[in-house]
């Protein structure tokens, strides 16, 4: 049986007609929150990328995000707290923004999440060690050129397409970005891809062109650099 709450907004609490993330928790439809903005399925896939996002969003004075559907009604905390979050900036909910004050009590807040980021951090580096993982420059492809809307971060998964395409649907595969961890519309960066089903892709190699997709969209273009293997056995 459903749950209200599975209609809710991981970031801002906002009451979806349908859930953002399927009926079965697991299905996410991909459609950008009319509220605070968040393209469910990718920008709250994590409890990290869903703390990264709403901070981002309170920072930037937590505004309705999309002007073709009507507001809700309901201030900032009273939708927060349906996700249990306790707002950190009263100035929003009284529809106020105190630039001073968000940008002193989120910075405690990132704080007190250092341990969290460098836990996800050790996570991605232990996988590493067991499983290797395939390097490469990427170039995300800017709107213009037929990509996103929105830049990505470390933990953003897609399909690979590269030829042969022996199996299709096995190739997905999270990312690493090195440096800052974000990659903007049509810049480069040096990332680390996962592979969430390595026997199903055939065997990489420097200069192999991959295209990232979103659907029948591509998203990115990369050339792997290295494949570095396991360091345990």
């Amino acid at each position: 049986m459903r749950s209200r709450d599975d209609l809710y907004c991981r970031v801002c609490g906002y009451e979806n007609v349908e859930p953002p993330w399927g009926s079965d928790g697991r299905c996410p439809n991909y459609d950008f929150c009319p509220c605070c903005g968040v393209e469910w399925g990718y920008g709250d896939f994590s409890p990290t990328s869903v703390r990264r996002f709403r901070d981002s969003w309170l920072r930037g004075g937590a505004t309705w995000d999309d002007a073709g559907i009507e507001h809700d009604g309901l201030v900032v905390g009273e939708r927060l707290k349906r996700i249990g979050y306790e707002l950190p900036v009263t100035g929003i909910e009284l529809g106020r923004t105190d630039e001073a004050e968000a940008v002193e009590r989120l910075g405690r807040s990132e704080a007190s999440g250092f341990a969290v980021r460098e836990g996800e951090r050790r996570r991605w580096l232990r996988y590493e060690q067991e499983h290797g993982y395939i390097r490469a420059r990427l170039r995300l492809l800017a709107t213009h050129e037929g990509g996103r809307t929105r830049p990505i971060f470390t933990g953003y998964r897609a399909h690979w397409w590269f030829e042969p395409e022996v199996h299709p649907d096995s190739h997905d595969a999270p990312l690493l970005i090195e440096g800052s961890g974000m990659l903007e519309l049509g810049a480069e960066a040096l990332i680390r891809l996962h592979p969430t089903c390595p026997e199903g892709w055939p065997e990489p190699t420097p200069g192999l062109q991959l295209k990232m997709m979103e659907g029948a969209q591509v998203v990115g273009l990369a050339e792997v650099v290295e494949v570095v293997g396991p360091l345990v056995d």
